[in-house]
């Protein structure tokens, strides 16, 4: 029986893809260069948007039911969160969204 077709998972992209790829990479925030802390971000000029991607980032955790609110146990340690903070970029490059998600 002979194998379909399909390109090789491995398969090098053309000069032309890595070059558009780079200069995505190379323009505007990095996301490596991203905030740590909620009050850092918000007292940035673009806090507002920091804002408005912690309310919706709260109210996907609040209408998905992912967590419990419980008094603590004396002697148990909680567990901590942190915001992860990310800037999302359409195909050409341009900032296409604010997005925070907490974790544990």
């Amino acid at each position: 029986m002979e194998k379909p077709n399909t390109p090789e998972v491995h398969e090098k992209t053309s000069d032309t893809e890595e070059t558009f790829f780079a200069g995505i990479a190379s323009t505007g925030p990095f996301n490596t260069d991203l905030l740590r802390t909620l009050k850092e971000a918000l007292s940035r000029p673009d806090g507002e948007l920091w804002k408005s991607a912690l309310e919706e980032e709260l109210l996907s955790l609040n209408t998905n039911a992912v967590y419990d609110t419980v008094p603590l146990l004396k002697g148990v340690k909680p567990i901590t969160s942190k915001p992860v903070f990310q800037i999302k970029f359409d195909q050409n490059g341009n900032i296409e969204r604010y997005k925070l998600r907490i974790v544990a």
